[in-house]
């Protein structure tokens, strides 16, 4: 549902067809959501080869019962674990992934930039409540 969403937001980033810098900013906002989506992927497909969990629900449980016995394993566990916080970070504009997000928010217009500055972030944060929390 994260990537289906930011798909529409990468549309209305540039939405003022007729100016430079709204299509910059889609532009921008396009290739820097994708290479988020490529961490997020590789870390849901770390923990999938090693869980066997497709849930965020299952696997925010998992996290409450975590031991995990071959160092190997371990290793790559957290290592999926850290790419998907480092994706939540990037997708929320956090330091030090913060750097894309001015020009994104200067290309598009003032109500969807409100509307990135408030509802994506506030779904991300869900999100990883949901796995890590809750």
């Amino acid at each position: 549902t994260i990537e289906i969403q930011a798909l529409i937001f990468y549309t209305l980033a540039s939405f003022k067809k007729t100016s430079e810098f709204c299509t910059e900013a889609g532009l921008k906002y396009f290739l820097l959501g994708a290479f988020s989506s490529i961490i997020l992927l590789l870390s849901l497909s770390l923990i999938y080869g090693l869980t066997g969990l497709t849930s965020y629900i299952e696997l925010g449980s998992l996290l409450q019962v975590y031991t995990l016995d071959n160092c190997i394993t371990a290793y790559t566990f957290r290592a999926g674990i850290l790419l998907l916080i480092i994706s939540f970070m990037f997708k929320i504009g956090a330091a030090p992934f913060h750097i894309w997000l001015p020009d994104v928010y200067e290309g598009s217009p003032a109500a969807i930039t409100a509307f990135f500055a408030t509802v994506y972030k506030f779904v991300i944060f869900v999100v990883a409540f949901r796995i890590f929390i809750f």
